[in-house]
């Protein structure tokens, strides 16, 4: 083929070039972002300080052509945006079927474009496997990316360079010419090829129905010659041959291999996600496993070579649809119908998924394997959230798009896997501590809520109690009554509990208030009912003087209460400095809570309020007594879940206690009463008497006459001593 004369040369693709008028890229007249790429991804926003050097921060991808100069003095980019612009090109798919050098142009040519040192050594080797002449075919990305020390910075160069010499309808008539011109009549068969393959290609791969629907699947902008629109009305049918299903192509391939890659295929590469390990097929085969992983990737490097041939393009096409609809991450529901075979077809999605990413299952999702390292969804859900735990949508969309993933998939991306959920129109995360949502929950409510309307917002199956205890350490929340809480930033009164919203309510006062006004304004504030604020004011914390009350100031002698003429129930005296605590294993017991043990054990404890004993046994065990300030039912004993574990004590098990109140020691003994007959033995062991459990024995430790034992045990409410108990002879 002759090389033709002049500067303008007409390309298969239907453009002139004036190849001796080339930009550099990133200089004034070179498109910023090649065709192609704006084209596959034109709503990519690209990076800031480009923006902000055009002037512009809505530009996008789009809007990155040769008419982006248009208007502006700038006559360059500075290298600093250039190499930004370059790192963000490369992040995402390459356009491996996209053409670079269209065929129509002589070779030797190109060479002399406003090239990059690096970008013209890549088309000399391509001059030295080619040839200088016209080219015949269209030379593809791909066949660019195969050259030794040629990478994708170089094909972005080539692109731009390549789009800068085209010449345009406006162009051309400045020049003399009405449109482009023929090619030689021996050149028709090869621009016929090429339209018969575009029209398979767009039937195929796109929804195109003409050839300028196909045509603009292609460019970014409508063709740029007379002849071009004119085309727009041909029926791509017209010049298509039915195209067959990729995986027909896929299944004559495999036929024609011999056995052993068969194998190696139908077990290791398109397995429908069960590949046969390598060291089971090393034993067949005879091999070593370095081996057949050898043989593994060269079968993978002849499936690549063939989807580049004739009969294989139909496979390439349906993998380079497959990257551009994929993205970086698809679910796999939305995938199934592009995947799935044809009926008489073997399934070859695992192929595709392999070529064309590979894509890995994670989740539901086919995700791109080298873009799971740059998933931003963590960085989304750590910096773009409010307070509140609220998504900002906006900036999560702009991030994931500049991350690949189509916007049809932005929101379900974001929520899989439980880590946001929708309320309403919000987006929340959700893969948070029950704090972080009751949080939510409140700041929705937008009100003092209980602890049961929270739970009924996040709708998650949680302990009330539990919920409470969480907001209760928590410096977010604030309790304004019994029931309910509200967000501390509200700045509403805090709710202590009684005895202490009474104390900063007297503290506020500077003294003493009349326990009316007290008990009427914790009602008014608080909600909180008048028997219970009424009766908190006796409380070991404050000092009634007639109708007031007041702070009990430190040097003050707390009274004792008097211990009832029936004692307290379950305590028993066993001598000057010694007592008995009788109390039944529950379910509390077990799991560690506190249990209070009655108004008047203070006196018989001798503990102050405020303060706290710890009584240890031989076992090393402890429990600690503790009497607060605030108490209306007396001190309270810690947890005994160890001493219940150690003694082996079940629920409904009666356990007993002996308190050493001079030397500080512990007993503990635990027993089953079930169905054992009632002895004196029995009444020992439990109240602690052991061999002086008798009438006198009970009298003396409860205070009362031998006659008088039972008819206090009953009012006190330790029946099981009773029934423990011989009946009198």
């Amino acid at each position: 083929m002759r090389q033709p004369a002049g500067k303008l040369i007409s390309g298969s693709n239907g453009i002139t070039y004036e190849l001796e008028s080339s930009t550099p890229w990133g200089k004034r007249g070179s498109p910023i972002v090649p065709r192609v790429y704006r084209h596959l991804f034109p709503d990519e926003k690209p990076p800031k300080s480009l923006r902000d050097i055009l002037r512009n921060k809505h530009l996008n991808w789009a809007d990155l052509g040769r008419d982006v100069w248009i208007g502006r003095r700038l006559a360059s980019l500075p290298k600093s945006v250039r190499q930004e612009v370059a790192k963000q090109l490369v992040q995402v798919p390459v356009p491996y079927t996209a053409v670079a050098i269209p065929a129509g142009l002589p070779l030797g040519r190109v060479v002399k474009l406003a090239l990059r040192v690096r970008t013209r050594n890549g088309v000399k080797r391509l001059v030295e496997q080619v040839g200088e002449g016209i080219l015949d075919r269209s030379l593809l990305v791909e066949d660019l990316i195969e050259i030794p020390n040629v990478g994708i910075g170089t094909v972005l160069d080539l692109l731009c360079v390549m789009e800068s010499a085209e010449l345009n309808s406006a162009d051309l008539q400045i020049k003399g010419e009405s449109g482009v011109k023929r090619q030689p009549e021996e050149n028709e068969p090869v621009a016929l090829q090429h339209l018969r393959n575009l029209a398979v290609w767009a039937l195929s791969e796109t929804g195109a129905v003409t050839l300028g629907d196909a045509i603009r699947h292609l460019t970014s902008r409508p063709a740029s010659v007379e002849e071009w629109r004119r085309l727009n009305s041909i029926e791509l049918r017209a010049l298509a041959e039915p195209c067959p299903h990729p995986y027909h192509n896929i299944d004559r391939w495999v036929a024609n291999l011999p056995e052993r890659e068969r194998v190696l295929l139908e077990t290791r590469i398109a397995c429908r996600g069960n590949p046969t390990p390598l060291a089971e097929l090393a034993a067949d085969f005879g091999y070593t496993r370095e081996r057949v992983r050898q043989l593994e990737k060269l079968l993978l490097n002849q499936f690549r070579h063939y989807i580049r041939t004739g009969d294989g393009k139909p496979i390439g096409w349906r993998i380079d649809s497959m990257r551009i609809r994929f993205g970086v991450a698809i679910p796999e529901a939305d995938a199934q119908e592009f995947l799935d075979p044809p009926k008489g077809s073997s399934d070859y999605s695992d192929l595709l998924l392999r070529v064309g990413g590979p894509y890995i299952a994670k989740m539901g999702w086919w995700v791109l394997k080298d873009a799971i390292r740059d998933d931003p969804t963590q960085s989304i859900l750590e910096r773009h959230v409010d307070r509140y735990g609220r998504v900002s949508l906006e900036q999560a969309k702009q991030i994931l798009t500049g991350w690949g993933l189509r916007t049809a998939y932005h929101e379900r991306w974001l929520s899989r896997g439980g880590k946001c959920r929708w309320f309403e129109d919000d987006l929340v995360r959700w893969n948070v501590p029950i704090a972080d949502k009751l949080h939510f929950a409140l700041g929705r409510l937008s009100k003092p809520s209980t602890a049961e309307d929270l739970l009924a917002v996040i709708e998650e199956q949680r302990s009330v109690k539990g919920a409470r205890n969480v907001m209760s350490t928590d410096d977010r929340f604030k309790r304004t009554s019994q029931r309910l809480w509200a967000l501390s930033e509200w700045g509403l009164p805090e709710y202590r509990g009684i005895a202490l919203s009474i104390r900063k309510m007297l503290e506020e006062s500077g003294g003493a208030l009349p326990i009316a006004e007290v008990v009427q304004r914790m009602h008014s504030v608080f909600r909180t009912p008048e028997n219970s604020a009424s009766a908190y004011c006796h409380a070991p914390l404050f000092v009634i003087e007639g109708e007031k009350v007041r702070i009990r100031r430190q040097e003050e002698e707390y009274i004792f209460p008097v211990v009832p003429k029936t004692g307290v129930p379950g305590m028993f005296l066993l001598g000057q400095d010694r007592i008995s605590i009788l109390l039944k294993v529950d379910r509390n017991v077990l799991r560690g809570s506190g249990k209070a043990i009655g108004a008047g054990s203070p006196t018989l404890l001798r503990i102050d309020p405020g303060s706290a004993r710890t009584f240890t046994g031989q076992d090393g065990l402890s429990l600690r007594v503790t009497f607060s300030e605030t108490s209306l039912t007396g001190p309270t004993l810690g947890s005994m879940r160890k001493i219940a574990e150690r003694l082996r004590a079940d629920q409904g098990d009666w356990l007993t206690l002996r308190l050493d109140l001079g030397q500080g020691h512990l007993e503990s003994t635990v027993t089953r009463v079930n169905n054992q007959q009632p002895t004196w033995a029995l009444v020992g062991q439990l109240t602690g008497l052991a061999d002086g459990a008798s009438l006198h024995g009970l009298g003396k430790a409860l205070g009362c006459s031998p006659q008088e034992v039972r008819e206090v045990l009953a009012s006190r409410g330790d029946d099981v001593v009773i029934l423990a108990m011989p009946l009198p002879e």
